[in-house]
C-alpha cells in the first residue's frame, strides 16, 4: 500500500513538473508576443508621428517658397529695401520653423530613448549571466553616448542661431534709424519677427541643459550597471545541487546528453534537406558552377604550391624567410583537400541559407575539424625532418589534438541555443559539463609539457636564435593557458575560466603573429644590410645607422599594431569597464606638488617614453654624424 502511494506521489510530482514546464513555455511565448506587439505599436506610432511632422514641415517649406517667389518678383529698389528685408526674414522664419519641426522629432526621439534606457536600468536583475544581455547593455551605452553627442550638437546649433539673430537685430535696429513711413513700418515688423524667432529658439535652448543632464546621468547609470553585471557574470560561482533529489535530477539530465547531441545532428540534417528542397533548380545551376570553379581553383592551387615547393627545395642555401615560406606552403598543400571541403560546405551554407541551428552546428563541426587537421599537419611537418624520426612523439601529439578536438565539439554543441532546439540543459548541468571539460584539459598539461621538452631539444639542432625563442615561448604559453583555464573552472568560476580562455587564445594568436612578423622583419633587415655593404659606397652608413633606424620604427609600428589588433579582437577597445579601468590606472596619482597638481602613472609613462626617445635619437644622430664625417675623410698618407 505504501509502495503504491509512493508511486502515485511520484506520478503527481512528474505531472506537476510537466505543468510547470508548460507554464514556463507559455509565459515565454506570451512575453515574446507582447514584446513583438509593443515593437509593432511603437513602430506605427513613430511612423504616424513622422508623417505628421513631415506634412507640417512641407507646409512651412511651401510658405517659404511662396515668399521667395514674392521676393523675386519685387524690384530691387531702395524704396523696397525694407520690404525685401522683411520678406527675407519671413523666409528665414519659415525655414527655421521647418527645421524646428525636425528638431522636435529628434528631441522626442532622444527623450523616448532615455526613457527606454531608464526602464532598462530599473529592470536590471540581480543575476546577469547572459553574454547577450551584457552586449545589449553595452550597445545601449554606445547609443546613449551618440545621443549625448547629438544633444551637444543641437545645443551648439541653437546657440549659434541665436547669436546670428542677435546680430541681425542689431543690424535691423541701425537700419531703422534711416527709414521713414512705410519702410519704418516694415522695419518694425522685421524686429518683432526676429525677436519672436529668437524667443522661440531660446525656449528650445533652455531645455537642452536638462536633456544633457538626463543623458549624462543615464550613461553613468548604464556604465555602472554594466560593470556590476560584468563583475557578477565573471565571478559567478558554480551552483552545485543541494539535495539528493537535485543530484538525481542532474544525473538524469546529464544522461540525456547523447540523445541531445543526436537530436541536434538530426535537426541539422533536416535543416540541410529542407534548405536543399526549397532551393530552386536555377539556383542549383549557379551553385554547381560556383562549386566547380572553387574545386578547379583548389586543384590549381595545389599544383601551384607543388611547383613553388619543388623550386625552393632545389635551392642548396635557403634563408630563414624561405624556410618558413616553404613550411607554410607545405602545410597548405597537405590540407588542400580539407580546405576544398571546407570551402564547398561554406558555399553551400551561404547559397542555400539553411536554418540557424543547421548553420551554427555545421560551422562548429567544420571549423574544429579544419583546425584539428591543420594542427596535426603542422606537428608532423615540424617533427618529420628531425633526426632520428620522432614517430612516437608525433603520434602522441596527434592523439592529444584529436582528443582535444572531440571534447571541444561536445562542449560547444551542448552550449548551442536555438528556437528550433527546445531541449536545453539547465545552467547547473552546463556548469558541470564545463567543469569536466576543464578538468580533462588540466590532464593534458603534463603530456603537453613533456612533448614540448622533447620537441625543443630536437628542434635546437636545426632552429637557433630568435626562432628557437619564439617556438619556446609559444609552446610554453599553450599549456600555461590551459592550466589557468582549468584552475578557474575546477574551483567553480566557469564564466571567468571561459573569459580567460578566450582572451588568452586571442593574446596567443596576436603574440604568435607579432613574433613571426618581427622575425621576418629581422631577416629582411639583415638582407638589406648585406645588400648595402656589397653595392653601396656608403654601405657602412646604411648598414649601421639608416637601416637600423627603419628597423626600430617598423618594430615600434608592429608593437602598436599588435596592441590595437588585440584590443579590437578582444573587444576591449569598446568595453566600458576596460576603458574606465585604463583611464583610472593612467590617472592614478602617485604624489602631489605644492600647488595641488598630482603626478600620475600616466606622467611617469610619458616621461619614460620621452627620455628613451631623446637619448636614443641623440645617440643615433651622433653616430650618423661621426660616420658621415669619417666617411668623407681622405687618407693622404
Amino acid at each position: 500500500m505504501q509502495q503504491k502511494t509512493f508511486e502515485l506521489d511520484e506520478q503527481q510530482l512528474e505531472t506537476l513538473k510537466k505543468r510547470i514546464e508548460q507554464a514556463k513555455k507559455s509565459l515565454e511565448l506570451a512575453t515574446e508576443w507582447h514584446e513583438k506587439l509593443q515593437a509593432v505599436h511603437k513602430l506605427r506610432k513613430k511612423q504616424e508621428l513622422e508623417a505628421q511632422i513631415q506634412k507640417e514641415r512641407q507646409r512651412h517649406l511651401a510658405r517659404a517658397a511662396e515668399l521667395r517667389w514674392q521676393l523675386d518678383k519685387m524690384p530691387a529698389s531702395e524704396e523696397n529695401a525694407a520690404h525685401r528685408y522683411l520678406l527675407k526674414v519671413q523666409i528665414q522664419e519659415a525655414n527655421e520653423l521647418a527645421e524646428q519641426v525636425e528638431r522636435r522629432l529628434k528631441i522626442q526621439h532622444i527623450q523616448e530613448q532615455l526613457q527606454l534606457g531608464q526602464t532598462a536600468v530599473e529592470q536590471e536583475t540581480t543575476e546577469v549571466f547572459s553574454q547577450s544581455q551584457l552586449e545589449n547593455t553595452q550597445s545601449m551605452i554606445q547609443e546613449t553616448g551618440a545621443l549625448l553627442q547629438d544633444t551637444i550638437a543641437l545645443q551648439e546649433l541653437l546657440q549659434s542661431q541665436i547669436d546670428l539673430l542677435e546680430q541681425q537685430q542689431e543690424v535691423t535696429e541701425k537700419l531703422g534709424s534711416h527709414f521713414t513711413g512705410k519702410s519704418l513700418k516694415y522695419n518694425k515688423k522685421t524686429k518683432k519677427l526676429l525677436a519672436k524667432l529668437q524667443k522661440s529658439l531660446q525656449q528650445e535652448l533652455d531645455k537642452m541643459p536638462t536633456l544633457l543632464a538626463q543623458t549624462g546621468e543615464l550613461q553613468k547609470q548604464l556604465e555602472n550597471a554594466y560593470k556590476e553585471s560584468l563583475r557578477r557574470a565573471l565571478f559567478r560561482q558554480r551552483q552545485l545541487p543541494a539535495s539528493m533529489a537535485e543530484w538525481q535530477t542532474l544525473l538524469g539530465e546529464i544522461s540525456t546528453i547523447p540523445s541531445l547531441l543526436l537530436q541536434q545532428l538530426l535537426l541539422t540534417g533536416r535543416g540541410f534537406i529542407q534548405a536543399f528542397q526549397q532551393t530552386p533548380a536555377q539556383r542549383w545551376i549557379v551553385i554547381s558552377i560556383v562549386l566547380l570553379i572553387w574545386l578547379i581553383l583548389t586543384k590549381g592551387m595545389r599544383a601551384w604550391f607543388t611547383r613553388i615547393i619543388n623550386t625552393l627545395d632545389s635551392q642548396k642555401e635557403r634563408s630563414r624567410l624561405v624556410n618558413h615560406l616553404l613550411l607554410g606552403l607545405s602545410l597548405l598543400r597537405m590540407n588542400t583537400g580539407s580546405i576544398a571541403v571546407t570551402g564547398v560546405v561554406l558555399l553551400l551554407l551561404w547559397l542555400t541559407q539553411p536554418t540557424q541551428l543547421t548553420l551554427i552546428v555545421t560551422l562548429i563541426l567544420l571549423l574544429i575539424w579544419l583546425g584539428t587537421q591543420l594542427l596535426i599537419s603542422l606537428s608532423w611537418l615540424l617533427l618529420s625532418d628531425l633526426q632520428p624520426p620522432r614517430t612516437k612523439l608525433s603520434l602522441q601529439l596527434r592523439g592529444l589534438i584529436i582528443v582535444l578536438g572531440i571534447l571541444t565539439v561536445i562542449t560547444a554543441l551542448l552550449h548551442v541555443e536555438s528556437e528550433e532546439y527546445a531541449s536545453r540543459l539547465s545552467l547547473t548541468a552546463l556548469d558541470m559539463i564545463d567543469t569536466v571539460f576543464m578538468l580533462l584539459l588540466a590532464l593534458l598539461v603534463l603530456p603537453l609539457m613533456r612533448i614540448r621538452k622533447i620537441m625543443l631539444s630536437a628542434l635546437s639542432e636545426s632552429v637557433q636564435g630568435y626562432w628557437l625563442l619564439v617556438t619556446s615561448l609559444v609552446t610554453l604559453l599553450v599549456p600555461l593557458g590551459i592550466l589557468a583555464v582549468s584552475i578557474s573552472g575546477v574551483i567553480g568560476y566557469i564564466s571567468l575560466g571561459w573569459t580567460v580562455a578566450e582572451n588568452l587564445s586571442l593574446f596567443l594568436l596576436v603574440l604568435t603573429g607579432w613574433l613571426i612578423a618581427r622575425g621576418l622583419l629581422a631577416d629582411l633587415i639583415n638582407g638589406l644590410k648585406n645588400l648595402a655593404l656589397k653595392h653601396s659606397s656608403y654601405g657602412s652608413l646604411w648598414a649601421e645607422d639608416i637601416i637600423p633606424l627603419v628597423d626600430k620604427v617598423l618594430g615600434l609600428a608592429l608593437i602598436v599594431l599588435a596592441v590595437m589588433t588585440f584590443l579590437w579582437l578582444s573587444g576591449w577597445s569598446s568595453d566600458v569597464a576596460i576603458k574606465q579601468s585604463m583611464v583610472q590606472l593612467y590617472d592614478f596619482p602617485l604624489f602631489e606638488f605644492a600647488d595641488g597638481k598630482a603626478f600620475t602613472v600616466g606622467h611617469v609613462l610619458l616621461t619614460i617614453v620621452l627620455l628613451w626617445a631623446v637619448f636614443w635619437f641623440g645617440g643615433w644622430s651622433r653616430q650618423v654624424t661621426y660616420r658621415w664625417i669619417l666617411g668623407n675623410v681622405t687618407d693622404t698618407g
